[in-house]
């Protein structure tokens, strides 16, 4: 068993941008085919620069905030509620364009 709570974790840097902070719930190997559990706080105006990964697919929850997320050359305005699956080999950036921090759960699983 595992319990955890999210204001007990440090913030860490995000690899893609180190004003924007997370909070690592999981990293990989805790947990069969997740490399990755967080929550992500975005600072008006930041971007996790655009990438992709070849050997993983990412899940974001947008749990508060707005922005959007270019996923290769499509960009979706993106708000509380939204849920947006990134697919293995996917480029993606994800901009927080409002003037409140943007905060996002997410999680990384193994490609098959």
């Amino acid at each position: 068993m595992k319990y955890l709570k999210l204001d007990k974790i440090s913030d860490s840097p995000v690899s893609h941008n180190e004003n924007i902070s997370k909070k690592v719930l999981l990293s990989a190997r805790e947990c069969p085919n997740i490399m990755q559990l967080a929550q992500a706080s975005f600072p008006a105006g930041e971007i996790a620069g655009g990438h992709k990964h070849d050997d993983m697919t990412e899940i974001f929850m947008i749990i508060s905030g707005c922005g959007e997320i270019q996923i290769d050359a499509q960009i979706q305005k993106i708000e509380d509620g939204d849920t947006i699956v990134v697919e293995a080999g996917e480029y993606h950036e994800l901009r927080n364009t409002g003037t409140e921090p943007l905060v996002v759960n997410y999680f990384s699983v193994l490609a098959l």
